[in-house]
């Protein structure tokens, strides 16, 4: 098979009443699917496969999450997410066998890792190369960011503030102003 598309996530609204959810992409296996329900007030719980719900269609271009516990009420919102392991299970070995549809498989897995760690890190904070180089405007060391909240100001992009606890424990605020590193 092949990986056609790039989706790998779709929602649908609770109604208290449905209790079949199409899943337009391919699944490998049962345990790579997710799904969760997030509610009105904006908390979300990850259901159990088995206990809350049953998926068909493994291996296939699509298939269906079919609940098995409290339905989905109106106005929650169900999650259906495709997630792999990042890890490479075929061995391929010097005398063993070739067989293609194996390598396609673990391709196929591959894709998906990939389209998986892509959407996590089109969803963090970044800069264009043209408005950020390190010769121009370097961070401080990892260590001054660890366990630290970065703020910039949306008026005047080339400012942040970065909030971080001291040797001390103590939190304290720094202001960073027009491209001068910390």
């Amino acid at each position: 098979m092949t990986v056609t598309n790039t989706t790998r996530r779709i929602t649908y609204p609770g109604d208290g009443a449905a209790s079949s959810f199409a899943v337009p992409f391919r699944i490998v296996l049962d345990a790579h699917v997710t799904v969760a329900v997030l509610d009105a007030a904006g908390v979300t719980t990850v259901k159990a496969l088995t206990t809350d719900y049953t998926y068909t269609g493994a291996g296939l271009n699509s298939g269906t999450v079919n609940w098995v516990s409290v339905l989905p009420a109106t106005g929650e919102t169900v999650i259906i997410e495709r997630i792999v392991p990042l890890t490479q299970l075929l061995d391929l070995i010097n005398t063993g066998a070739y067989l293609p549809k194996n390598t396609e498989d673990e391709l196929d897995l591959l894709m998906m890792a990939i389209q998986q760690v892509d959407e996590a890190v089109s969803a963090a904070a970044a800069t264009t190369l043209t408005e950020f180089t390190l010769a121009t405007r370097p961070l401080a060391s990892a260590a001054f960011y660890s366990k630290s909240i970065m703020v910039f100001d949306a008026g005047s992009p080339s400012k942040r503030q970065t909030c971080h606890k001291d040797l001390n424990g103590v939190f304290e605020w720094q202001t960073d102003s027009e491209g001068s590193p910390f």
